[in-house]
């Protein structure tokens, strides 16, 4: 039984050691993705600034056209110009966190067709980071609490041998 429970601690160390792991390549793919919708804001940047307008009101005007095509063209540009700037700041915010507020601000940019990605194409491994050591030790702590402790039963017997 104790060669179970820590073989089941140290699986739940290498599943911890792995989310650091998971973010990094996370993070890879979100760059990738920025550098794409960056090139398509800067196209339409260079069409607005070749009409002599500001990069809004050239959007402005293909969105409050009355043709509906045209207007479909203004919501295109809009939310190309929405999902850059979130992959801005979901990129510099992962770059810039602290390790043991990773897990939120992870969360809190997440890209649910990016994780899907980032899943498929995932490598497992161990990168040798400080983060990867405090998810170690996290795996380990929880480990130990998932496994370690004894059945419901064994404590009741203890306790009525006790009494």
């Amino acid at each position: 039984m104790k060669i179970l429970r820590g073989i089941s601690i140290a699986i739940m160390i290498l599943l911890f050691c792995q989310f650091p792991v998971f973010v990094e390549q996370y993070r890879m793919h979100l760059e990738g993705h920025k550098k794409e919708a960056e090139r398509v804001f800067t196209l339409i940047t260079q069409a607005a600034k070749s009409s002599d307008k500001s990069l809004d009101q050239y959007i402005e005007k293909f969105s409050l056209h009355k043709d509906s095509d045209i207007r479909s063209q203004g919501e295109l540009m809009t939310n190309a110009q929405a999902r850059y700037l979130f992959l801005c700041r979901a990129t510099d915010a992962l770059d810039r966190i602290n390790p043991v507020v990773r897990p939120l601000v992870f969360l809190g940019y997440v890209d649910f067709d990016i994780v899907i990605e980032t899943a498929h194409s995932f490598s497992p491994g161990i990168l040798i980071t400080k983060e990867v050591l405090f998810w170690g030790v996290f795996g380990l702590l929880f480990g130990l609490f998932l496994f370690s402790s004894r059945p419901q039963k064994e404590r009741i017997k203890d306790r009525e041998r006790f009494l």
